[in-house]
């Protein structure tokens, strides 16, 4: 994501802070526009050759359909089972719009800018984060009232993004969805590490099996940290690294690759947390 990317995605948003002199210089800092946009020449005919832009940005958004629509089949098989907890099925619907969401971005970062493709990343990401928002504030979609009640956010955001909204609109399904998610998302995440890691207890007479269950949270915790902490690492700091290692690695690759470590490392803890391993990669 270069200052082109921020541009083309949000455009109103950015024409919006770059009305503000102060923002409008840290945005040019941080989000430089690139020298060159790294593409890569794909012959799939004889005569016919696609143009990949952002090579790694594609490669990672590809790599985000493939494992999260995966995550999201387990943990919906999963809910419909009696081993369901409070969440399985908000978290196994954020599995698949994130799944969703990286077809749109696939195809509008690196292959066709159409408005088509935005629309598909837009309504992904927005249900997405609705179903981050829900399973990280303990909404019990057990019951199927609730379920309904997501069911028809989903239907309701699909219908307004693809059919009804303009483009500013889409600008705030995106963005306010998404800064929801981060802010419920994060404070789940402290509060996993506080209950079961926090106050300093000893394992004492804890059994093996409940520490080795307490061993896999904590490591997909530290995954699931790792991948949040290279997201604001690489906005930070991507112009740095791409005049080290190259254009690929700008701000768009960073957030694919943080969003991917992130979401996985909480896949991975809620499948432990609640010691159902077993059953979702049976």
């Amino acid at each position: 994501m270069s200052g082109n990317c921020l541009k083309y995605f949000c455009p109103f948003t950015y024409e919006l802070a770059s009305s503000i002199p102060w923002v409008s210089q840290v945005l040019d800092f941080f989000f430089p526009d690139p020298p060159h946009v790294p593409t890569l020449h794909v012959k799939v005919w004889s005569s016919k050759t696609v143009y990949v832009e952002w090579p790694s940005v594609a490669a990672c958004a590809l790599a985000g359909i493939v494992v999260f629509a995966d995550a999201g089949k387990r943990l919906y098989r999963l809910s419909r089972t009696k081993h369901r907890f409070k969440g399985s099925f908000s978290w196994s619907m954020a599995m698949w719009w994130y799944a969703f969401m990286c077809v749109g971005g696939f195809w509008f970062h690196s292959l066709d800018r159409r408005e088509l493709f935005h629309k598909v990343d837009v309504v992904g990401t927005a249900c997405s984060s609705a179903s981050i928002v829900a399973g990280s504030v303990g909404f019990d979609d057990r019951k199927p009232t609730n379920r309904r009640i997501l069911t028809a956010f989903y239907l309701s955001a699909t219908v307004v993004g693809f059919f009804w909204a303009s483009q500013l609109v889409r600008e705030l399904m995106y963005l306010l969805p998404a800064a929801a998610a981060f802010i419920s998302c994060f404070r789940f995440y402290l509060n996993i590490v506080a209950a079961e890691f926090g106050g300093g207890r000893k394992m004492g007479g804890r059994n093996e099996k409940e520490r080795k269950r307490k061993d896999k949270v904590g490591r997909w915790v530290l995954v699931a940290g790792f991948g949040g902490a290279s997201i604001l690492v690489g906005l930070v700091s991507s112009r740095w690294i791409m005049e080290m290692i190259g254009q690929n690695f700008g701000q768009a690759f960073w957030v694919f690759f943080g969003c991917h470590v992130a979401l996985w490392g909480l896949f991975r803890m809620l499948v432990a947390l609640n010691d159902v391993e077993l059953l979702v990669f049976a």
